[in-house]
């Protein structure tokens, strides 16, 4: 069965490997400095027994968001900063796409969108930054 925490912190491992960003949390803190990521759960967070897998298996699709903060001492340095995270080989779906297991945590994983290019409202605060729809399978 799938392990929630596991892939969970696997994202987040992934957001590590991504140079701009100062902290990565895995779960959701009350706060944050940029530049920063956090994994939020997504909606709807899990969709049980997707798919049939060989002996009986079933998959499950759970769904989360990458919310990045970028600092935005200038707006042009902010866009720059956000354009790498959403292209590249520094982006949010190249660092979590590299590992799609996740550490062997998931089956596979892709980042489905990115969106909310620019203010990004987090724990009240609003910051320069996007959010990324990410889906995990994982049986």
């Amino acid at each position: 069965m799938a392990d929630y925490t596991a892939i969970r912190d696997g994202l987040a491992t992934r957001l590590e490997t991504v140079s701009t960003f100062l902290t990565v949390h895995a779960t959701v803190p009350g706060r944050i400095v940029a530049p920063a990521a956090v994994v939020v759960p997504g909606r709807p967070v899990a969709t049980y027994h997707d798919s049939m897998i060989g002996s009986g298996g079933s998959l499950t699709v759970f769904n989360f968001e990458i919310v990045c903060a970028v600092q935005s001492m200038t707006e042009e340095f902010a866009q720059d900063a956000l354009d790498d995270l959403i292209s590249g080989t520094s982006s949010v779906p190249a660092a979590i796409e590299a590992d799609p297991t996740l550490g062997g945590a998931a089956t596979t994983c892709q980042v489905r969108q990115a969106v909310d290019y620019g203010v990004v409202a987090f724990a009240d605060t609003e910051f320069i930054g996007a959010r990324f729809l990410v889906e995990v399978y994982a049986r």
